[in-house]
């Protein structure tokens, strides 16, 4: 069988981009098991792929435990235990020495935006990104933006996955994202946008809506930078999330059941103050940031017969398939989006978007 050489962004492993990915329906269809209870791996090209030492064996079925098995001594149904103040005064005294008396205070309590009233529809238009004027990237575009964000991002690699090739009979790479400073992709996007800024729009600072991911990418590189950010963060943004924001001197406003009412009140407080919006994914100089990934992609991994990249707002995917089309238009590109929030797909198909968060891998 002839190998087939794939490559993933890293959030399609880690889940940035909130796409939860569906791994492991891929490898029931991919992977055999014997009668031995061992893999059976098919269509290897190398003799190092035929060694089965990775491949961890299969442990046999254990009988179900009695009912007797499965009772905790410190926590028998049969005989509840009261806990009484005494005890808990007792912990108190005897831990004292070894656990941090953490302190409890106000300023960590994020400060909640008041509701918002339902804005008007032309107040709802991103001026870079305006549906009655749609723009193209050009592939330039994200040269230029190679270029310009190499000294402040990571090249980060692309290495083979021996196991993962093993177990699906192809040469599958990874593109390690998770190790740029704030841990995803959105930097490079978000700092291409951030040098693009002029020097006027630079001082009045920039503004985004985000759950956590794109708001820490404008943090950090804002700091880097000296360009003054303010994120508009829903409620239900994990904390170490909004923590960072503000420990990257970010301008933190948490408000909101769901991205779309963060997005209308940024829309709203950059008019206010004279800011730029800078869109996490519908935003030109962010694709282009993003498609940078698929320039490295070509350079680091030699013989690339598809790409497989998450698919959450669209622009990774986006900047990806510009710089990879242009480069090889044989190669597949191919997006990948969680079931339970198939915006892109739903898009496509005209359907109404869910506002509502999903639980997600993402975070």
């Amino acid at each position: 069988m002839a190998t087939k050489n794939a490559t993933l962004p890293n959030s399609a492993v880690n889940g940035s981009d909130k796409t939860d990915g569906n791994a492991t329906a891929i490898l029931e269809k991919k992977a055999g098991i014997n009668g031995s209870g061992v893999v059976e791996i098919k269509g290897l090209t190398s003799e190092d792929d035929k060694k089965t030492e990775a491949v961890p064996k299969i442990a046999p079925q254990q009988p179900a435990p009695n009912v007797d098995e499965m009772i905790d001594p410190a926590c028998d149904p049969r005989h509840p235990q009261n806990i009484q103040f005494s005890d808990i005064s007792s912990a108190a005294f005897n831990i004292r020495d070894g656990i941090i008396q953490t302190p409890c205070n106000t300023e960590a309590v994020p400060k909640i935006a008041p509701q918002q009233p339902a804005p008007k529809a032309d107040e709802m238009i991103d001026p870079a990104c305006d549906p009655r004027h749609p723009q193209n990237i050009q592939f330039s575009d994200i040269s230029s933006a190679a270029f310009n964000i190499r000294d402040g991002i990571i090249q980060t690699p692309c290495n083979r996955s021996p196991q993962l090739s093993s177990l699906l009979g192809m040469d599958l790479y990874l593109k390690k994202e998770f190790m740029q400073v704030t841990g995803s992709f959105k930097e490079r996007g978000a700092r291409f946008a951030l040098l693009k800024l002029t020097e006027k729009q630079r001082k009045a600072g920039a503004i985004a809506a985000s759950a956590g991911n794109h708001a820490l990418a404008l943090a950090y590189h804002g700091q880097q930078l000296g360009i003054p950010i303010t994120v508009i963060m829903p409620v239900f943004a994990p904390l170490m999330k909004v923590s960072s924001c503000r420990n990257y001197g970010a301008h933190v406003i948490q408000m909101g059941q769901n991205i779309q009412q963060c997005k209308e009140y940024g829309f709203k407080y950059s008019r206010e103050h004279g800011m730029t919006y800078i869109n996490g994914f519908d935003h030109p100089d962010v694709v282009a940031g993003q498609g940078t990934i698929g320039l490295e992609i070509l350079d680091q991994v030699s013989k690339v017969d598809a790409v497989i990249v998450p698919v959450g707002g669209g622009g990774l995917v986006a900047g990806v398939a510009k710089a990879v089309k242009t480069l090889r238009p044989d190669v597949l590109v191919i997006g990948v989006e969680a079931e339970t929030c198939p915006s892109f797909i739903n898009a496509m198909e005209k359907k109404n978007l869910p506002l509502d968060p999903e639980s997600s891998l993402a975070d």
